[in-house]
């Protein structure tokens, strides 16, 4: 999907898992296969994923489809300001 950060537009991969089928491989793997398909379908040439700096288990998702650590932002969440992170991968990175 198309997100806006700071002005700046990317393209952001991004998935929610019920409770009962976290901790399965499932989000690392539709992550992985939607990262091929961006590159390879549609021939973009980098895709973000971002988190919030307290979702550890986002974070390792995004750690083990490859994706390295480019900067921190604060966004609004309910109403407070929230530090999140930014990790990308371009199209000629190794897809872990």
């Amino acid at each position: 999907m198309k997100t806006t950060i700071n002005k700046q537009e990317y393209t952001e991969i991004a998935y929610i898992v019920k409770e009962e089928f976290q901790k399965h491989g499932y989000a690392t793997l539709i992550s992985k296969q939607l990262i091929e398909l961006a590159f390879n379908k549609f021939q973009l040439t980098q895709i973000i994923a971002q988190s919030n700096v307290e979702n550890f288990a986002s974070q390792k998702v995004i750690k083990n489809i490859g994706m390295t650590y480019d900067f921190s932002y604060l966004r609004l969440q309910n109403n407070r300001a929230c530090e999140y992170q930014v990790y990308s991968i371009k199209a000629n990175s190794k897809i872990e």
